[in-house]
Parts: structure tokens; sequence; C-alpha cells
């Protein structure tokens, strides 16, 4: 057969239809070739899970979780599990509903009704790269005792696809966390899949007969056994009206309320997180060997300079810009850290100054050769050295360096002097009490502060945050500032900036 002549088509089975040399290739891009090509993951079948809590986790390796698809009609289905924890002896069902259901819910709350609405799942609505995070309900019982309702609150539950090694063979399996309350218990539990259980067409073809009993129907039908109307008999938590009480405690200037624990108490139609509490874990202790709670045990001689002083200040409220010049009430509240738990951040000595719509942090360091030292010197200098403690000369340190951070409450703006430190004295008057003099640096001015002790301050708790923290959310470029004062315990600013001070 004679070659086709330039241009013309080769048959499609001939032996010479090669590719011609420095000719561009053609690339096929593959169903599959690439990560995350499925839209949808089958999240279905056995996982063998553990805890993930950090402090008192339970004994989860006996547990039970089977997921699986069920329709309700031809073109719906719901997600839903069966579990068994044997050493609560908690058995029950969880059904899981799309992330998108509470994010499209105006007040950001998902209750009963509506969640049960979005369990119901039309085609194609499955987990998958685009959609990992769904939410959980479960109802179980404990002998006679029915348990899961009474929290009205979705768990959050993520799916993720396990990676797998380079030359790994085989699809990757699929990988579960999820978090539920048990009886006032923040729990947190993980797996991976161990095989999966798709629903046959047998199922799908069954579920357009509504005379037949269908493993969809089973499962709706336990869902409402174990359900106890006392449940959503009770008024809901976190409402509207609760908003408005904070609003009215705070423009009283009353004390508000401690913020609700959100992990064993989760409020009416949120949701609880598969994220650990925060904070200090309970009972955890840094120094097992140590038979005190402080670091070091103030000495006899010692002061204990700690406590509320009342300041009187000359020019500083109006460099502040909280005065034109008639009188401002400000007071700094000294305190130690001095925890035993805390032996990174070390033993402290620190203020806070309260004035009206500012609140500022101030550190302290025995005073050094120079007052221009950098930041970092001057952090590290803070953590004081055994046997460094304010008190009676030649054995305690009067003379200190301070340098301070704040924020205006009313213009949300940061007043930050901690490039450069002044003197400060802790001393005591002829009558015995103690005074605090100082200089307060505001717009590159120095500015004299006079404080007498009127009252002690309480002991910070063991669970409280360092200074080191407090120090780090006046920080410059910070986006967040926490306030007591706000009713949400919180000021978000897009951006901080300096205020130009009065001449």
């Amino acid at each position: 057969m004679m070659p086709s002549p330039s241009g013309g088509k080769r048959p499609l089975n001939s032996p010479s239809n090669t590719r011609v040399q420095n000719t561009p290739v053609k690339r096929v891009k593959h169903k599959g070739s690439t990560k995350n090509s499925t839209a949808e993951w089958d999240v279905t079948g056995r996982y063998s899970l553990s805890c993930a809590n950090k402090y008192k986790p339970l004994d989860a390796t006996e547990y039970i979780l089977d997921v699986r698809y069920t329709h309700t009609s031809p073109h719906t289905c719901q997600l839903y599990a069966s579990f068994n924890f044997p050493n609560l002896n908690l058995t029950g069902r969880m059904r899981l509903c799309p992330k998108s259901a509470i994010t499209a819910q105006p007040t950001g709350k998902l209750y009963l009704q509506d969640f049960e609405a979005a369990c119901e799942l039309g085609e194609g609505v499955k987990p998958g790269p685009k959609s990992k995070e769904w939410l959980m309900r479960w109802r179980g019982e404990q002998g006679d005792l029915k348990l899961g309702g009474e929290t009205r609150a979705q768990g959050q539950v993520l799916f993720d696809e396990e990676k797998l090694a380079p030359g790994s063979v085989g699809a990757p399996k699929i990988n579960i966390k999820l978090a539920m309350v048990h009886k006032g218990q923040h729990v947190i539990l993980e797996g991976t899949q161990s095989s999966t259980s798709p629903e046959s067409d047998e199922d799908k073809a069954a579920a357009g007969d509504p005379a037949t009993s269908t493993e969809a129907s089973q499962m709706l039908e336990d869902w409402n056994r174990l359900y106890d109307p006392f449940w959503e008999g009770q008024a809901p938590s976190d409402t509207e009206e609760e908003d408005l009480e904070l609003q009215k405690l705070q423009l009283m200037g009353a004390p508000l309320p401690k913020p609700k624990n959100k992990w064993e108490n989760p409020r009416s139609g949120r949701v609880i997180s598969t994220k650990n509490k925060p904070g200090p874990i309970p009972g955890f202790i840094v120094n097992a060997t140590a038979t005190s709670r402080y670091l070091e045990e103030r000495p006899d001689w010692a002061w204990d300079v700690t406590g509320v002083y009342e300041l009187s200040t000359f020019g500083l409220a109006t460099a502040l810009g909280i005065s034109t010049g008639e009188p401002i009430s400000m007071t700094m509240t000294v305190q130690m850290d001095n925890n035993a738990k805390h032996q990174k951040a070390g033993r402290q000595l620190w203020a806070q100054f309260d004035a009206d719509g500012v609140l500022a942090l101030a550190r302290f360091r025995p005073i050094a050769n120079s007052l221009d030292d950098s930041l970092e010197t001057f952090e590290k200098e803070c953590v004081l050295k055994g046997g460094v403690w304010a008190g009676p000369e030649p054995q305690g340190t009067q003379l200190w360096e301070m340098r301070w951070r704040g924020f205006s409450n009313a213009d949300l703006e940061t007043i930050a002097e901690d490039e450069t430190g002044t003197e400060a004295h802790f001393v005591k008057n002829d009558q015995g009490k103690l005074v605090f003099k100082g200089e307060m640096m505001v717009g590159g001015k120095s500015f004299m502060i006079m404080g007498f002790w009127i009252a002690p301050t309480k002991e910070r708790k063991l669970s409280a945050p360092t200074v080191n923290t407090e120090w780090a959310k006046f920080q410059k470029g910070k986006p967040v500032i926490s306030l007591k004062r706000n009713v949400e315990h919180v000021i978000v600013m897009e951006k901080y900036c300096y205020r130009e001070f009065p001449e």
C-alpha cells in the first residue's frame, strides 16, 4: 500500500500511523488522574473509633460506628449511622445533614424541625471534597434512659480522604471526626473507614413502594422511638432576650455574667465543635514535684505590692484624649504572675491601668543600664530572677523600668509605648503605706503619675492566662482585643492606628 500523500488521512488501523518527530503531543486528562477528582466520597461503612479528647479521654477501643445511606424515595436519601459504645452501655442512631443547613438560617441556629428537614438529601448532595463538614444529632438509650436530644444542638462532623503514599494501590479510605455531648461531657471521636456498605439497587427500588418496610422506615421508627418530648419542652438557651439583657447590663455598668460553657453545655441550635476546649487542661501540673502553688514564696522582708492604686496624674488624661482638663478617675491594679504551672512564663510583675474608656497593661523589670534596650530584651528581663522582689533596700528592689500598651474603647485605637521605658518606684511613706511613683510615655512625651495603695486584689486563678498572653492582645497588628465592657467580650478591628497626641 502506497503511503498517503502529505495532508491526507491515514486509515486508523494503519501500522504506519506514528507520530511525526517534533510534533506536539495532545495531552488528554483522564478521569481520576488528579487528586480529589471525584465530586463525592463513599463515606459508608464501618469505622473503628478512638477518643481525641486531651483531658480524661474515653476508652473507645471497642466503639463501633456504621454509616449508611438509605433511600426515602427514588430521588432522595438520608445519611445516618448506628453506633454502639459498650463501656457506656449506649446504643443508638445518628442522623446527618450538610453544614449549609445552618449557614442558611438567618439566626445562625438550627433547631430540630429544620435539622430533620435538612436530613432529606437530594440527588448529588453527599460528602465530598467540597462538602467535608456536616452536622449530626444523635439519640440513644442507656438502659431505660433516653439520651442525646437534651442538648438541642448538633455536633460537628468532618469527613476527609486519607492521604495515600506515592505508589499506593487502591482507593483512599475516609477519615471521620465528630463531636457530641454525653451526660455533660464533651466527647470528640475520630476514626478511619475499614469497609464500605453502599446501598443496593434493590434498596433504591423498594423506596418507591410505600407499603414495603425498608431500612429507611426502620431507621425513622427507631429515631422516633428514642425521642423524649421533655427535651423540646424546655425554653431554648441563648435567645435574643439574653442578648438584650447583656446589652442592658453593659449600659448600666453592671458586671456581666460568666460566659456559658459551650462545650459541655452547648447553646440551643448551635454547633458542638470538634476542637478541644481551650485553656489549660484541668489538673495538669507542669512541675509535678512542686510543693507550693507558687514558683517562689515571697520572703518575709519583701513587700506585697499587689493591689489597687488610686492614681493622680499630671496632664496624662488630656494626653490620652479622655479629658479636657477635668479630673478623671484612674486606677492601677498591680499583679504578680507567680504560678507554679507557668514555669516557662516565669514570675513577673505587671499592672493593669483602667480609666474612662482606656484599658492599658504595663510590665516591669528591675532597672537596667539603659531604658532604650530592645523590646525583646525588655520582655526577657521581665521574668524575675530568684530573690528579686520589691521591698526595702538593700535586699529589695524599689526602682523598676516600666513599658506599657493600651487600647481606647471609645476610639478603637491602640496606644503603645513599649519601645522606650520609664522609671517607676515602689516605696513606703512615713505612715508605712505603699506608694507608686513613676512616669508614663504618651506620644513620645513623659507624664508624672503617683498612686496610693487603696485595696487588695484577688489572687489570680491558676487557670488564668499568663501576662505574656495578656500583653500580646495589645500588640501592634493584632486584630482582636478583649475588653470586659464589650457585650461579646471581644472587639474586632480591621486595622490598628495610632492617635495624634495633642501638643
